[in-house]
């Protein structure tokens, strides 16, 4: 140890000479180990992220363990939800891969972390020698007087995943922070901290445990000195029975590190004793040490003496004499060393690591000695912020490192990094270095740059890389280096044969260095594929082998679903819907985070497409991973969200979709009854108003609905006084769509100050719509009209011919009213049934040719006084494909007729189609609608009794079905009652011969009051007989019989001519319309009498014979004569057109005029042109139309011609009978005979079937006979 010649003064002097010496160590230094700079090598590998998830979280203070060669712990300070906790991490391969995060302290003592209002910091951790992992740290979750303080507790696991609840170690009312935990041989824990009980200071304080942590023993203070000063950063370790604590602190007026120490195992402290060497108040902090297998103990700290703080360190064998302060690494000038940490691996073989803020905000840099300090190599980046980001001065922050050794003796660092975020957050790091400490003898150097890919499947080829480097220069020897894989991580189950790498390169320098790669697939089932290489080279009899490596991953398992939502659909008012999706692989493989993506269909679509933004993922420290996004959906309900996924080899999964049903839009208000445009003649007035929540021009848009519950109204009869508080609708319909009608009576005030307005929401809670003011007008009319103010039903049928109705209106005249009708449909208002008169009903059948069909409509109904219409009452009707349909219109009256009384009268019943039971509304009066007999009355059978029988009339009976909740058609029948009286008058008796007949009449008198249809009946000995008979063909005989009238019923006789000849009697019975009441009349006979014989024969057979039982041949003779004397007539007209082919115009003109025709005219006449008369001069050369020669036409001649003028004159023609009759007043009567007129002349055309012919004249005669009549 230095002693300083100089007690107080001369500090330039005694700088000067601190220089010196340490210049001259320096010196002596350089020849026993290289030196190594800063960046020099590889020494370190590249960080690898530590803490399982970096987003969002911060985290700090981490301190590393080791067991064996490639299990590694690292504890740590985690800010993840609200507050910090202790987390832990391990790694089975030396740190390539690490866990999940694995929770410590038990501060969620209901296992929700929203209930976690506490702090857990300033972790520190020890191995005992049985393998239980301690970890001590500071909670802040008592409270004491209203104030969190900081108390130590321990924990500890055995299986390194679950760990005890805490104990409290300290007794302390105040904070108590800062712990450090240390093991001795035989398990018992030591621990160290900062305690502010007394005085307000913190103070170093001790306790142990030889319970396993169950119960601390042995409290007290450690310093005995620096009372009235605080102490900082107390560190513990033990050899034995010795225990010995460092800390610094103030008590010299500068920081100064002191060391106490105990010899029984902390029951009792020897005063402290300062550690620093130095001469002046300079600055030493942040002290840690470490004790080695010989019990040498080692202590470093930053120390500021030359100017700049730089790592110094000690050593100690019994804590209370110290070696001189040797300099373990002396940064640049103005440098800042800080926060060193140190870790033994054997005795004489020590690492240091530390921040060196010399460049930036901070980097991690390490050093070892393997002489026990005598020399130290130069500096060693730990970090690799330099090699990512390109340059010295990262401007990134590095801080809080531990060091420790494995079991080989490979340094491995941690420490927070802020890299990623600056300044605002820290994840932890973690770096090995390249070499151990051992200093073999030049065996090749590789380096493990591991698979790719490091996820596969079995037909992946994955390419494994190795840096080999041989400082000799020697090859690998044959068959080296080779890769081995496993499918345990314990290497035993090897996968197929060994695989030797070869050269990536034909070109390679083993001195510098040169890459091996070995390719394969891996035939195995799912799971993680481990592996190890061999080395060898030159003169090697023993290959080098690497630990077993976690290598790639084979899964073909699929991630699962544990969460999904939201699941169960509601309406949402906004637009975006926070969707999530819990999820955790099953196999090995793990989720891989940057996967999940949401997927959205909506209404137009059948495809899923992806959501544009990334959902928030959070990887949980169970292992499942959480995600949720705010997803845009459309309106309506037809919104279908999943979540796509694979773990990390890729294997693809998707959860079910989930529904989201959205609604933005507010509720709107239409179809306003009675409209505010028309003026109001009632005080009293129905408003009714429809409430939707649709879009009308997209009927298949889903919506929340209205919320009936919300629906209100208010009012003012003033322009200057308030409406009156929002009243509750209690009037309402829901119809189809969910659309509301409400109503409610309102009073109205003479004028137009009468102000309504409307207010609502939907389910979706979008918000309020206010609907108005509206403004009704009141004028009161001198008369009014008739007033509907009821409702109409059904409101819903399945049928589509509904039996519709609605209550009656009124007037206050007491007129009569009637009714109209009409029907719309309700998304348009097109008419399906335009307005129909119902009379004096309330109601209508509506009929089938309306032809309603599924879907909902507007009933309106209007009623009239015969003076004005009433107001207009409308409801909606919706005809539902199935339901409950209305019963079957009843049947008709079982009886009609009623002689004399009717006590009562039934029908025909109605049977439901769902069997529901039916009653009857039934109304009976004189004429219909009117009911003055029996108004509406209610029957539970088919039938009615009348409280008094009724006499005789006529009854309209009107009849509707009900089944409880619908209507049949309306039955409309009639009865009679009838007071039966018929009379009888005429002959009693007649007498014909045989096979002559006779008809008589019987005269029937209906003396009733009412007509009746009745039947008569022949009864006796004589209805037996064929040949008597009713109306010459019946045995009975119906007819109708007016009240007072007088029938005559004819009766035949027929007898044969083999009817015996005798008396036959009869009666005639008459039988009124119901079937039962009869009179019969008093009996009448006929006698049959015998025919005497004819006096003519031949006559008589002619009769009987020719033109009797001969008559069809008789017939045909004559047809056959007549067609044979056509033929014979025809034959004879040829032969004369032949010998004179002008001999019918000749015959013809002669026949007009008297006079022989010259040839032209029959020219002209065989042409067609008509033959123009003789000239004649004067009319008394015409002759007189009554002498013969001139007006004379033989019927014979007139007939022959006709058929010879040519084939094809319709029959009908040829008959004299169609002469046409001239009119009278073209001839009255004169005393002198009038002049013959010229005939009537008619373009006619005579030819054959198919044969062209010349046209013709037609021509019609008038004939007078003697007296001058037609």
């Amino acid at each position: 140890m230095l002693i300083s010649p100089w007690p107080s003064g001369g500090n330039m002097m005694r700088k000067m000479l601190g220089l010196a010496v340490l210049f001259t160590l320096l010196l002596s230094g350089l020849y026993l180990i290289p030196h190594y700079t800063e960046g020099a090598g590889d020494s370190f590998s590249s960080s690898i992220l530590v803490n399982w998830n970096s987003t969002g979280s911060h985290q700090r203070r981490p301190v590393i363990l080791t067991r064996g060669m490639d299990d590694l712990f690292v504890i740590y300070q985690d800010y993840f939800y609200t507050n910090w906790d202790i987390s832990m991490a391990r790694s089975t391969d030396c740190g390539y891969t690490w866990s999940e995060k694995i929770h410590v302290d038990d501060s969620r003592r209901d296992l929700n972390s929203s209930n976690d209002f506490s702090n857990q910091m300033y972790p520190t951790a020890v191995f005992a020698p049985n393998g239980t992992l301690y970890v001590a740290y500071s909670d802040d979750q008592e409270i004491y007087i209203g104030v969190h303080y900081y108390h130590v507790y321990v924990v500890w696991s055995e299986d390194y995943v679950n760990f005890s609840t805490h104990r409290r170690v300290d007794t302390s009312i105040r904070d108590a922070i800062y712990p450090s935990l240390a093991v001795g041989e035989d398990g018992t824990l030591y621990l160290t901290w900062l305690d502010k009980r007394e005085g307000g200071k913190f103070h170093v304080y001790f306790a142990r445990s030889e319970d396993g942590g169950v119960t601390w023993i042995g409290e007290k203070r450690v310093n005995s000195g620096g009372l009235s000063v605080d102490q900082y950063g107390p560190k513990i370790a033990v050899y034995g029975e010795k225990v010995f604590i460092v800390w610094s602190d103030q008590r010299e007026g500068d920081f100064s590190i002191f060391m106490a120490v105990s010899y029984d195992r902390g029951d009792t402290f020897l005063p402290e004793r300062r550690v620093n060497d130095d001469l002046e108040p300079y600055s030493q902090n942040d002290p840690d040490l470490a004790v080695d297998s010989t019990g040498l103990v080692y202590i470093v700290w930053s120390d500021n003496r030359l100017g700049s703080y730089d790592i110094y360190y000690s050593t100690t064998r019994d804590g209370r004499n110290f070696t001189m302060n040797m300099l373990a690494y002396n940064g640049p000038e103005g440098g800042l060393e800080l926060n060193p940490r140190v870790a033994v691996f054997s005795p004489g073989m020590v690492g240091i690591t530390w921040v060196d803020r010399s460049h930036d905000e901070g980097d991690i840099y390490f050093t070892y000695t393997i002489n026990n300090g005598t020399t130290w190599t130069g500096a060693r980046r730990v970090d690799d912020t330099q090699r990512t980001l390109g340059t010295a001065d990262d401007e990134t922050k590095q801080e809080d490192p531990h060091l420790a050794f494995n079991s080989i003796g490979r340094p491995l660092v941690v420490w927070a990094d802020h890299r990623d975020e600056l300044f605002t957050r820290s994840d932890i790091y973690f770096a090995r270095y390249s070499e151990t400490l051992t200093g073999q003898n030049r065996p090749p150097i590789f380096k493990d740059r591991g698979f790719t890919p490091e996820i596969g499947t079995n037909e992946t080829e994955f390419t494994f890389t190795l840096w080999y480097r041989d400082i000799d220069g020697d090859d690998p020897s044959a068959g080296y280096p080779r890769l081995l894989l496993f499918a345990d991580k314990n290497g035993t189950e090897q996968i197929g044969e060994a695989t030797v790498m070869r050269p990536a390169e034909s070109e390679r320098d083993n001195t510098a260095g040169s890459l091996w790669i070995a390719t394969t697939t891996v035939e195995w089932s799912s799971g993680r594929i481990y592996y190890r290489y061999e080395v060898m080279s030159g003169d090697m009899t023993e290959p080098l082998i690497s630990p077993v490596h976690p290598g790639p991953i084979l899964d073909l398992s699929k991630p699962i679903v544990l969460d999904y939502g939201p699941i169960i659909p509601r309406w949402y008012n906004t637009s975006y819907v926070r969707c999530y999706l819990m999820i955790k692989d099953i196999g090995v493989a793990g989720v891989a985070p940057g996967s999940i993506r949401a997927y959205i269909k909506t209404l137009g679509s059948d495809i899923y497409t992806g959501v544009g933004d990334l959902p928030h993922v959070s990887v949980l420290p169970n292992g499942s991973v959480y995600a949720y996004l705010d997803v845009k959906a459309n309106e309506g309900k037809y919104n279908w969200v999943k979540w796509r996924f694979t773990d990390r080899v890729g294997n693809l999964n998707e959860s079910p979709p989930v529904n989201i049903w959205i609604d933005t839009i507010k509720v709107k208000f239409r179809n306003l009854q009675p409209s505010p445009y028309e003026t109001q003649i009632f005080p009293d007035i129905n408003v009714s108003i429809i409430v939707y929540d649709r879009d009308l021009y997209q009927p298949d848009l889903e919506v929340s609905g209205v919320n009936i519950s919300s629906i209100e109204y208010c009012y003012s009869h003033s322009e200057v006084l308030p409406y009156t508080p929002w009243k509750k609708v209690e009037n309402y319909t829901v119809e189809e769509h969910g659309d509301v009608t409400i109503w409610f009576h309102f009073r109205l005030t003479e004028g137009n100050l009468n102000m309504i307005k409307f207010r609502a929401k939907d389910l979706a809670d979008t918000g309020w719509y206010v609907y108005g003011p509206v403004r009704y007008t009141l004028r009161i009319p001198d008369n009014y009209p008739p007033v509907l103010t009821g409702r109409i039903y059904p409101s819903t049928t399945a049928s589509r011919t509904p039996h519709i109705w609605w209550d009656p209106a009124e007037d206050i005249e007491n007129d009569t009213i009637t009714y109209r009708v009409r029907i719309l449909e309700a998304t348009f208002g097109t008419t399906v049934m335009d307005w129909v008169s119902t009379g004096r009903y309330n109601f209508i059948d509506v009929p089938a040719s309306v032809n309603l069909r599924v879907g909902k409509y507007f009933v309106e109904v209007v009623a009239n006084d015969s003076h004005s219409n009433s107001n207009v009452l409308k409801a909606n009707l919706t005809v539902l494909s199935s339901g409950d349909l209305p019963p079957p219109a009843p049947g008709p009256l079982l009886k009609s007729l009623f002689a004399y009384t009717a006590p009562g009268i039934s029908w025909g019943g109605s049977v439901d189609p769902e069997g529901e039971a039916v009653s009857y509304l039934v109304q009976v009066g004189r004429d219909w609608a009117s009911g003055d007999i029996v108004p509406w009355k209610w029957c539970k059978s088919p039938n009615l009794n009348f409280t008094e029988p009724l006499t005789y009339g006529i009854y309209h009976v009107e009849i509707l079905a009900w089944d409880g909740g619908n209507f049949s058609s309306l039955k409309r029948d009639i009865f009679k009652v009838i007071d039966f009286g018929i009379n009888f008058t005429g002959p009693r008796r007649w007498s014909l011969e045989r096979g002559d007949a006779l008809v008589v009449e019987v005269s029937i008198t209906n003396e009733a009051h009412l007509s009746d249809n009745v039947t008569v009946y022949l009864e006796g000995e004589g209805a037996g007989e064929k040949w008597i008979k009713l109306e010459l063909y019946y045995k009975d005989y119906s007819l109708t019989l007016p009240p007072g009238a007088v029938y005559p019923l004819r009766v035949a006789f027929t007898p044969e001519k083999d009817t015996k000849a005798r008396v036959y009697s009869f009666r005639l019975r008459v039988v009124c319309e119901d079937g039962q009441t009869s009179y019969t009349s008093p009996e009448y006979s006929v006698e049959v009498l015998v025919k005497p014989r004819s006096k003519y024969p031949a006559l008589t057979y002619l009769r009987e014979k020719v033109f009797g039982e001969y008559l069809p041949l008789t017939i045909v003779a004559m047809v056959v004569i007549t067609v044979a004397g056509a033929l014979i007539y025809n034959m004879r007209l040829k032969k004369r057109m032949v010998e004179d082919p002008f001999a019918e115009q000749r015959k013809l003109y002669k026949e007009l005029y008297g006079v022989e025709p010259d040839v032209e005219t029959l020219k002209k006449m065989v042409e067609g042109e008509a033959a123009a008369p003789p000239a004649v001069t004067t009319q008394e050369t015409m002759p007189s139309p009554v002498e013969p020669a001139a007006v004379e036409v033989k019927e014979e001649d007139l007939k022959e011609f006709m058929r010879g003028a040519g084939e094809g004159i319709p029959e009908e023609e040829e008959k004299l009978s169609e002469i046409e009759e001239a009119p009278e007043e073209e001839y009255p009567e004169e005393e002198e005979a009038p002049s013959v007129p010229p005939p009537e002349v008619e373009e006619i055309s005579f030819k054959k079937p198919g044969e062209e012919r010349t046209p013709r004249r037609r021509r019609r005669y008038v004939v007078w006979d003697e007296d001058d009549e037609l």
